[in-house]
């Protein structure tokens, strides 16, 4: 089942329990798909918005889960509560996610986009 046309999914979602400390980053794997860096991020937290980030390993995307703050930028994208965003980024990554407080579960679901 797919909500959205231009999406297929083509791996395993994972769920990434984000928190004030990163966590070490949840592997993606595309499967036969392992070329196309498509990607669906589901907050599920009803309160708590997350910043996700990728990275070639687990503690590269634990790292790069860090707030961006005035004046300097950081790799990767906001995800509200309750909003699932699609986008793309290179495939077979490791992700984390951070919040500003609390716990945020997002769930991250590789695929490719038609």
């Amino acid at each position: 089942m797919n909500s959205n046309p231009y999406f297929e999914p083509t791996g395993a979602t994972v769920l990434v329990a984000g928190a004030t400390t990163a966590p070490t980053g949840e592997l993606t794997a595309h499967g036969a798909f392992n070329n196309e860096g498509g990607y669906m991020l589901t907050n599920v937290s009803s309160s708590i918005p997350a910043f996700v980030a990728f990275g070639s390993s687990g503690a590269a995307a634990a790292a790069a889960a860090v707030f961006p703050i005035a004046g300097t930028g950081k790799a990767g994208v906001i995800v509200a509560p309750l909003q699932s965003i699609f986008i793309r980024a290179a495939a077979n990554q490791y992700v984390s996610a951070i919040t500003a407080s609390s716990t945020a579960a997002v769930y991250v679901t590789p695929g490719r986009f038609r």
